[in-house]
């Protein structure tokens, strides 16, 4: 403040982590704690495509949300416990190319 008045400045400082990562690991046995597996740090995102397959290459889980993960069920009965592989594609903002990402993940009952 001076005589000409009142000056304010807001700075707000938003700390996330960049990178994306997906856990090597989930438990969907609905206890709340490690459920659902998915991409984690997915925010502003253009684009996201993720596909998770058995050890036979059997689709078995696919979306374009990075919000929604993989509960571990198929067709409504609960998966086997054991590897799946999985990609997943996405976009950042300001970019046009597309990053791909592959891994495992393990199921535990």
């Amino acid at each position: 403040t001076n005589h000409c008045g009142v000056a304010i400045k807001k700075i707000s400082i938003d700390e996330r982590v960049c990178d994306l990562m997906f856990p090597s690991g989930f438990t969907p046995n609905h206890d709340g704690i490690n459920d659902i597996f998915k991409i984690l740090n997915a925010y502003n995102l253009t684009y996201y495509h993720c596909v998770i397959f058995n050890r036979w290459g059997k689709k078995v889980f696919e979306s374009g949300d990075s919000q929604k993960g993989w509960d571990g069920m198929l067709k409504g009965i609960p998966a086997d416990a054991g590897t799946y592989a999985w990609t997943c594609n996405y976009r950042k903002p300001g970019n046009t190319t597309t990053t791909h990402l592959k891994g495992t993940v393990t199921l535990l009952r």
